[in-house]
């Protein structure tokens, strides 16, 4: 199946780190827009020969730190995609041999970019997965939704605070689970868990994942158990 990450906003892990920024444009103007022409360097020297022409980069925001649900402290970082820069020139300064000056293109743009916004990877948006379930138990909660919304839909992205390490894997679906009514908060642990909503994994980080909702019977929150297994 092909899905389509057309979410904004993603969860990183913490201690991702951003490859460069943007340093100028060739435009006089300080928000800068789809088909803006932009310079940008990067951090490391290394990384730096690694670039190639046609390459895409994310320009980002940082939103928040996101807690986990079970407790623990903070998982990762809350970021949006605010626009994608495409590499379309490297060529060494006409002042400096040595130094490379990488020219972009703003393309995909859900917001205006500004100088000195921080670069991550880009990674395809179009996702080909198996849909498949496993016997082995994964359990984890959803740390946040996409959009930081209260209520969770169907057709929803939600960030869980598990991933790779603990066996997740692009495609693997999970149950959302829960016991008793609701109500009589402490009285119904003697209940059996409940699938309310079934959900993908679209993108897995070493310990956070993102997955989309494929269907629900009741609107998903923060903090909501999953199971790969239900007894």
């Amino acid at each position: 199946v092909s899905i389509r990450l057309a979410n904004k906003f993603i969860l990183t892990p913490k201690g991702l780190d951003t490859v460069g920024k943007v340093t100028h444009s060739g435009e006089p103007k300080m928000n800068l827009v789809f088909g803006d022409r932009v310079y940008v360097d990067f951090f490391r020297s290394d990384y730096k020969d690694t670039v190639q022409v046609g390459q895409k980069f994310y320009v980002i925001r940082r939103i928040k730190n996101v807690d986990n649900p079970a407790g623990g402290g903070t998982i990762g970082t809350l970021i949006k995609k605010k626009a994608v820069v495409q590499v379309t020139d490297i060529r060494s300064s006409p002042r400096n041999k040595r130094k490379l000056v990488f020219e972009g293109v703003v393309t995909d743009a859900e917001e205006s970019i500004q100088r000195g916004d921080r670069l991550i990877p880009y990674k395809p948006e179009i996702r080909n997965l198996v849909p498949h379930f496993t016997d082995t138990l994964i359990t984890g909660h959803i740390a946040e939704g996409d959009k930081q919304q209260l209520m969770i839909s169907n057709n929803d992205f939600v960030f869980l605070n598990i991933g790779l390490k603990d066996g997740v894997k692009d495609g693997l679906q999970l149950y959302v689970v829960r016991r008793g009514d609701g109500i009589d908060f402490g009285g119904d642990k003697h209940l059996p868990d409940v699938p309310v909503a079934r959900v993908m994994i679209v993108e897995a980080w070493d310990t956070v994942s993102t997955a989309y909702v494929v269907s629900l019977d009741q609107a998903l929150v923060i903090g909501d158990r999953l199971t790969t297994v239900v007894e």
